[in-house]
C-alpha cells in the first residue's frame, strides 16, 4: 500500500492513467511492485533510499 501511495497514480494525467491500467489491475503483485519501483526510479527493497520495505 505504501508503494501505491508514494506513486500517487491519482495525480497522473488521464493519458498516463490509461497507460497504467494494465499495471494497476494486474493480479501479480510482485510484477506491480517491480513496475512501480522502476517508474519511480527506486532501488530494490527501499523507498527513496530510506531502507523501508516495499511489501506493505
Amino acid at each position: 500500500m505504501e508503494l501505491a501511495r508514494k506513486f500517487r497514480w491519482w495525480d497522473k494525467s488521464v493519458e498516463e492513467i490509461n497507460g497504467l491500467i494494465p499495471i494497476l489491475t494486474c493480479g501479480d503483485l510482485e510484477k506491480v511492485r517491480t513496475e512501480l519501483k522502476k517508474r519511480l526510479g527506486w532501488d530494490k527493497g527501499t523507498i527513496n533510499g530510506e531502507g523501508s520495505a516495499l511489501d506493505s
